[in-house]
């Protein structure tokens, strides 16, 4: 078993009965959590990286993924300066990295064991157990990679599912370095409730609230940080 057998989930459920929000640190055993850093830091190449930003290139009201290759270093450098320009007028706009689920189905990589065991049915028991949310399967999860100037703008994510999460998988993150995650009170996105600074090993549980979502955001990533913040996230339906 891949999750920690310490964690008393009685516990864990009371908190999140309270807050809708819990943080659930040591989520993974030590060994498989090891594994998964020394993965996502040290195994895929930067080329297995693409840049995921928004709005896109021709200013669409779409995502644009654009793979680190030389080949397409500009298209990276303009969408990011469109997102960034589109960010200082109070739109919705984003600058992070992501990792694609493209891979053959017999891959057997470290990611797709991953996104096969968060499907699993121990850890949609566990969900059970810690939410009392009944979800059947993974809504969509992503591996997502924070660097210098990189940011998530307030968004609600509605129609995603029952919980979202967030699973840090990144060591000796400051909180001044940016990359933290923000959840905004419902009614006034400018009043901030709860500030997540990364942790490994660190799994954040938060309601969608019956599909609806819940205002949050990730604070630009500053120049000082001295490693990139990496994580997977996603929802479960």
């Amino acid at each position: 078993m891949m999750i920690n057998t310490n964690l008393d989930r009685k516990v864990i459920r009371k908190k999140y009965e309270a807050d809708s929000v819990i943080l659930i640190e040591n989520f993974l055993s030590d060994d498989y959590a090891e594994h998964l850093y020394n993965f996502f830091y040290n195994q895929i190449p930067n080329d297995g990286w693409y840049c995921f930003t928004y709005p896109n290139a021709k200013e669409e009201k779409t995502f644009s993924k654009n793979r680190y290759l030389p080949i397409e270093q500009d298209n990276i450098e303009l969408s990011k300066k469109i997102a960034r320009d589109v960010f200082k007028t109070n739109l919705f706009a984003t600058i992070f990295d992501v990792t694609l689920d493209n891979h053959q189905e017999e891959c057997n990589c470290v990611e797709c064991q991953l996104r096969q065991y968060l499907a699993s049915a121990g850890v949609l028991e566990f969900l059970y157990d810690v939410t009392g949310e009944k979800v059947i399967q993974p809504k969509e999860i992503l591996a997502t990679r924070y660097g210098e100037g990189d940011f998530l703008a307030p968004h609600k994510d509605p129609n995603r599912g029952k919980i979202g999460f967030v699973y840090s998988l990144t060591k000796g993150w400051r909180a001044e370095w940016g990359g933290n995650l923000h959840f905004l009170n419902e009614k006034n996105w400018t009043l901030v409730e709860r500030v997540i600074v990364p942790k490994h090993n660190l799994l954040t549980i938060f309601s969608l609230n019956n599909n609806q979502g819940k205002p949050h955001f990730v604070s630009e990533v500053s120049h000082a940080a001295s490693t990139k913040r990496i994580s997977i996230s996603g929802w479960y339906k």
